[in-house]
Formats: structure tokens, C-alpha cells, sequence
């Protein structure tokens, strides 16, 4: 009972917590090396993201800035948002998106994994291989990812 009232406590606390307080006290531990605050404050300016704050914060040479530091500690999150952004204008790399995509893949995420069948299945910057985008589409799908499992269904058609 103890323990629930202590949680009860802290979500009223964090509730009454202004908006502007809670994203310093974020921004506070992301410049203190912590990947998963750091990831969280690139979205926050990740013009590719909606609803991760309003246009006026979008900053894309900040949103990279903030996923770089994170995705070097090889947090997968941010090196799989790392790859959309490489996928879009202006970055628009596809060997630069893909080489994201793998680093989040190889430690078994899932949405890498499917957007790496993706750019297999429509050749974005690499052959086209059916075969390739099955079985990246796979390893997403048996990871939980529902779009891969859509996706490994197309493509078994």
C-alpha cells in the first residue's frame, strides 16, 4: 500500500510539474549522457515527428545532433530514427539510412528490421531482391512488428 501511495505521490507531483519544467529536467539528463533522455529530445525537434512539439521547435540540425550522441552509445531507437531521417529530403541517403537501420537491427529492433525490408522490397537505393526484403521482413515480423507481419504477408503472396 505503501509503495502504491508513493506512486500516487510522484504522478500528482509530476502532474502539477509545468510542461517547461519537466522538458529542462529532460534536456538536463540528455547533456548528462543519458541515451534514452537524448533520443527523446531529438524527437522533440525531429521535423518528421508530429506531435513531439510545436513547428516552431523543429530543428533538424538539432534533432541529428541529439540522436547522433544518442545512437553512438548504440541506443537502437535513435539509431533507427537516424535512418528515417536519412530516407527523407533533404538528407536523402539511403546507404546512410541503411547503415542506421543495421546497427538498431542487429540488437534486434524490430521497426529496423522491417524498414530495412522495405528498402530491399522497392530497391531505395540498393537492387531490388524480393528475397532479401522476406527475410528482413521476417525477423521483424517473429520481433512483434505488426507492419512486418503484414509486409512477410504481401510478400509471400
Amino acid at each position: 500500500m505503501a509503495g502504491f501511495l508513493l506512486i500516487l505521490m510522484l504522478g500528482v507531483a509530476t502532474a502539477q510539474q509545468p510542461q517547461s519544467s519537466i522538458l529542462d529536467s529532460l534536456e538536463d539528463r540528455a547533456a548528462k549522457g543519458d541515451a534514452k533522455s537524448q533520443c527523446a529530445v531529438a524527437e522533440k525537434y525531429d521535423p518528421g515527428i508530429s506531435g513531439s512539439g510545436d513547428i516552431s521547435s523543429k530543428d533538424l540540425n538539432k534533432a541529428i545532433e541529439w540522436y547522433l550522441r544518442s545512437a553512438k552509445q548504440g541506443y537502437a531507437e535513435a539509431q533507427c530514427n537516424l535512418g528515417f531521417l536519412y530516407q527523407r529530403e533533404p538528407l536523402k541517403n539511403y546507404s546512410e539510412a541503411l547503415k542506421w537501420f543495421r546497427m538498431a537491427a542487429d540488437q534486434e529492433y524490430a521497426n529496423a528490421q522491417n524498414s530495412i525490408g522495405v528498402i530491399y522490397n522497392h530497391g531505395f537505393g540498393v537492387p531490388k531482391d524480393s528475397v532479401e526484403a522476406i527475410k528482413w521482413y521476417r525477423k521483424a515480423a517473429e520481433n512483434g512488428d505488426a507492419v512486418a507481419q503484414f509486409n512477410l504477408g504481401v510478400g509471400l503472396l
